[in-house]
């Protein structure tokens, strides 16, 4: 009997160790990964933000993986690309992976906050994203030098360099006039 045990105990011990093997290759395993490994960031309004995105196919078989972004907020534009190429689908083979480009463009006139939106694989799987704008958009203009005076004789001549910065939503238009003393 402790010989038949003993058998028996080696059967089962071997079919222990191989069922966790075949529960490894089932069917819920294989799917479509979007993998990017900054989920949530915080940046100031106006900035572009751009994620290196891997699309990982775990199925047996090539996978054209449509891919698009939703739930981006409105005024907001994003490029999904590969290489140089702009896309809107991919095809992955078997058991490999290919990286996308996302670039996210933060509007300046913006409010302070947590934003979320989805890069999705038609029916294949999801990767969330988080943007935090962490101030308050701007709405104005910085006009501003390097060295606002200057001292000389009176028959010195000055140059003054100034930068103009329009740190608002639209396009502007400016019209600047300088005022010396007299003499």
């Amino acid at each position: 009997m402790t010989m038949r045990a003993n058998y028996f105990n080696l059967l089962l011990v071997l079919l222990m160790g191989v069922l966790p093997i075949q529960l490894q290759a089932s069917e819920s395993d294989k799917n479509v990964i979007l993998y990017t490994p900054y989920t949530k960031i915080a940046v100031p309004p106006g900035e572009s933000v751009n994620y290196s995105i891997d699309v990982i196919n775990n199925y047996d078989v090539v996978k054209n993986v449509n891919l698009s972004v939703k739930g981006l907020p409105r005024g907001w534009n994003y490029e999904l690309k590969a290489g140089t190429w702009t896309i809107s689908e991919l095809a992955v083979l078997p058991h490999e992976k290919k990286n996308v480009s996302l670039k996210v463009d933060i509007p300046l006139k913006v409010n302070k906050g947590t934003y979320r939106f989805t890069v999705v694989a038609e029916g294949l799987g999801e990767l969330p994203i988080a943007i935090t704008v962490s101030k308050q958009g701007t709405y104005q203009t910085d006009f501003i030098t390097n060295q606002p005076n200057m001292q000389g004789n009176s028959k010195s001549s000055f140059t003054f360099n100034a930068t103009l910065k329009n740190q608002t939503a639209e396009q502007q238009l400016y019209a600047l006039m300088a005022q010396a003393p007299r003499g």
